[in-house]
């Protein structure tokens, strides 16, 4: 394996604020091409720690040449207890932590669905579920 891109000091991003029907709000930042940084508002330590850890391997495989789409791939679906069925209603439709952060990836790429986090300038163009 080769060496892993390093982190220039400034990247542009966008931050997402998902709603989660059991868990409060996920905020993901993508910072693509090298980074995908998260926070669970309102969680307990141990939640916070694993959305922190997948952030943290989902950072290593982009700098490491691993493409975003396939990221979002293997995350978008992934189901949790109490999750609902898809609806277009905002803040509902997401299976898991997991398949948000897939659609907050894909989002960036241009071909998502998802709402932006309030304030940001890319908010008034943004679809809502």
């Amino acid at each position: 394996m080769g060496e892993a891109a390093r982190r220039p000091k400034d990247l542009n991003g966008i931050t997402y604020r998902v709603k989660m029907p059991h868990c409060g709000s996920l905020f993901v930042t993508v910072n693509l091409p090298l980074e995908v940084m998260m926070h669970m508002g309102r969680s307990g330590e141990c939640t916070r720690a694993w959305i922190e850890a997948v952030g943290r391997l989902i950072s290593l495989a982009l700098r490491n040449g691993v493409a975003a789409d396939d990221i979002v791939k293997e995350l978008k679906g992934i189901r949790c207890a109490g999750s609902q069925p898809p609806s277009r209603k905002k803040g509902q439709g997401y299976l898991s932590c997991p398949d948000a952060i897939g659609r907050s990836i894909e989002e960036s790429l241009g071909v998502g669905d998802i709402e932006v986090a309030e304030g940001h300038p890319k908010e008034a163009s943004s679809k809502e579920l």
